[in-house]
């Protein structure tokens, strides 16, 4: 469980990246955020288009995510593309970097990334 996601909304959760020219604060990701309540009716909570990423090091997978109003250098979390398939259409996520030892290999840090 993190802050920005608690268990209540941990149903049908899912994140689209898509590319985009570089904007003026210098994001060159739109991301977009869906979660629902796990309890009925299931509420649905929706970043819309409302969140950027930055494109740090492209060779590492290394993102900095924010709202799009805001500069990266301000309010940016660190984001890193563990794994990604083009032609599978899919790319794994991780909030951080895994650098923290748990039961089968790493995880990020608790509650916030």
């Amino acid at each position: 469980e993190v802050t920005y996601l608690p268990k209540s909304q941990n149903r049908c959760v899912y994140a689209e990246y898509e590319k985009r020219k570089p904007g003026l604060l210098g994001y060159d990701v739109t991301v977009h955020n869906h979660a629902e309540d796990v309890a009925l009716p299931h509420r649905v909570h929706d970043s819309g288009k409302n969140i950027c990423a930055k494109i740090v090091d492209q060779t590492r997978g290394k993102l900095e995510v924010a709202p799009c109003f805001l500069p990266p250098s301000i309010s940016a979390g660190p984001y890193w593309v563990v794994a990604y398939s083009d032609s599978e259409g899919y790319a794994l996520i991780s909030g951080g970097a895994p650098k923290h030892s748990a039961e089968g290999g790493c995880r990020t840090g608790m509650r916030t990334n």
